[in-house]
């Protein structure tokens, strides 16, 4: 009927444990093909980057909050079967499909081939206006992604933080795909502004660019906690802002790829 099933915990864990080993399967063909483009030689390093850039955090963040269960003695929070699957699916699953990924990426990688005419030499970097800075600019990146995705996630923080029904799951894709739309095209329009000035430094602005997402949501939910929900004790804060960190964190990996 669209609501909020009883049973969908379980289908969701299901689907965690299908649809993440195949994404470190695509990441790791992904960063090694691009990685040998750029002519890199650790390539130990870059692949345990790629496996424990999100998993590190996330995998931090989760011990501590077992930690924090197990201290007050609320131990059927986690369950231990969840706990040995999910660090079973990682060791057995994730971790190789991750070096598969890699061997075939680096493997079938061609030579990088630059968009535009390059140069030996690199030339001076125009000054930029205070508006064309890093800060300035990661702000007006973010606030039109945020702006399509704010109803959206505050009905999706009073479902799971709240007492509210979520039953607005087509919206909910539909938002996503609008997301990934607007958050390219601000990437491109702000990195072309530095093209367009011979700004050769325009990497790592477009890097942040199409971060600064998960900041605005991050930012939201420190917001919404103290403005929004009526959540005062410890254990609720701890947990909130420790899952809303991965949220958080999340975005701001997700969004970094659409630039």
């Amino acid at each position: 009927m669209g609501v909020f099933q009883p049973n969908f915990q379980i289908v969701s864990f299901k689907a965690l444990v299908i649809v993440y080993p195949v994404a470190s399967g695509v990441s790791g063909y992904a960063t090694a093909s691009f990685y040998h483009q750029l002519k890199g030689t650790s390539w130990i390093e870059n692949i345990l980057l790629t496996g424990g850039l999100y998993f590190g955090p996330f995998f931090l963040i989760f011990s501590l909050s077992i930690t924090f269960s197990v201290y007050n003695g609320e131990t059927s929070t986690f369950l231990l079967d969840t706990i040995i699957t999910l660090s079973l699916v990682w060791i057995f699953l994730a971790f190789p499909l991750l070096i598969f990924g890699r061997i075939v990426g680096k493997n079938s990688a061609s030579d990088f081939q630059a968009p535009c005419r390059t140069a030996k030499c690199p030339k001076d970097v125009p000054r930029l206006v205070w508006y064309e800075g890093i800060f300035p600019q990661m702000i007006l990146a973010a606030f039109v992604p945020f702006s399509v995705i704010k109803i959206q996630l505050y009905d999706n923080l009073l479902t799971v933080w709240g007492r509210g029904i979520y039953t607005f799951y087509n919206s909910m894709a539909i938002i996503f795909v609008l997301l990934l739309i607007t958050t390219s095209l601000v990437s491109v329009m702000l990195t072309s502004f530095l093209l367009a000035v011979e700004n050769h430094e325009w990497w790592w602005r477009s890097f942040l660019n199409g971060r600064s997402t998960g900041l605005y949501v991050y930012g939201y939910g420190i917001y919404y906690y103290f403005y929004l929900s009526n959540m005062n004790s410890f254990a609720e804060t701890f947990f909130y802002f420790g899952y809303m960190t991965c949220l958080g964190y999340g975005m701001f990996l997700v969004s970094e790829n659409l630039r």
